[in-house]
């Protein structure tokens, strides 16, 4: 059936350049700078359909910087400023997935103000969740033990599918930014918006023409690849881009065979 036939594709290495890089601000910061009597309120609009986004799994935070600084996550679509100073700010946002600001806005804020901010929805996606078989949830700075055997990776996440809506066939692809072998990737849609991507038998190394092995210790980036999938291996990029999360490996005494260069990689 459409949109929910798994693509099996055998990869070994990934090597795909920054093109996109992906920022979040979990959490709204107090303001920085002085403080005023003034307000304003950022109501976000899908500049397509020109409705309020209201949906806070797009992981929109929105940035006002002028005499001070401060971030909110918007409510219900709109983002209030309170007790800030008037004067000249810059509106900015940060997005999880799926929306785009292609203009950069600056307001005049003076009393209670109020501003409409429209963003462009794009083909996109993003990781949501790391998991392993046997050993769970790998959080952003978590460790996988890694056996001689390889491990099951099982990334989940969100999309948004506009060139070619939901239900159509897709490919999903994430790989860390780190030395990497594997026997296959699975990857498929389970619905309209969330999707996932299996890797079995990984291992954070490679290896090189003289039968030598690199390992590596940590990966600190993920790679995203997300196309339409036409068949007979027939594919359209929609989106690749990069997302942070950082994941130590931990490897098991012999995982690594013959001669081993292990390195060291990752945020600290």
């Amino acid at each position: 059936m459409a949109g929910s036939r798994s693509h099996v594709i055998r990869i070994r290495r990934w090597g795909v350049g920054l093109i996109l890089a992906l920022s979040s601000c979990l959490a709204c910061s107090s303001p920085s700078g002085p403080s005023g009597s003034s307000s304003l309120a950022v109501q976000l609009l899908d500049e397509l359909t020109g409705q309020p986004i209201t949906d806070a799994g797009f992981g929109i935070v929105v940035q006002i910087a002028g005499p001070g600084i401060s971030t909110q996550q918007p409510v219900n679509g709109t983002a209030v400023f309170s007790g800030i100073a008037s004067g000249t700010y810059r509106v900015t946002t940060d997005v999880g997935y799926g929306y785009r600001q292609l203009d950069i806005v600056t307001v005049n804020v003076d009393g209670t103000n109020s501003l409409p901010l429209k963003l462009k929805p794009i083909d996109d996606l993003m990781v949501t969740g790391i998991f392993v078989d046997g050993q769970g949830s790998i959080p952003d700075g978590g460790t996988i033990d890694i056996p001689f055997e390889g491990v099951t990776l099982r990334f989940r996440g969100k999309y948004r599918p506009l060139k070619y809506p939901w239900p159509s066939e897709y490919v999903f692809q994430v790989y860390f930014n780190s030395a990497q072998d594997l026997r296959s990737v699975q990857s498929e849609p389970t619905n309209s918006s969330d999707w996932q991507s299996t890797q079995t038998g990984w291992v954070p190394c490679t290896r090189d023409a003289q039968r030598n092995q690199r390992c590596d210790t940590s990966g600190d980036l993920l790679n995203l690849y997300f196309a339409k999938y036409f068949g007979s291996q027939a594919q359209e990029a929609l989106m690749v881009k990069t997302q942070q999360w950082l994941v130590h490996f931990r490897l098991t005494p012999g995982c690594c065979r013959g001669s081993v260069s292990l390195r060291l990689s990752g945020r600290d």
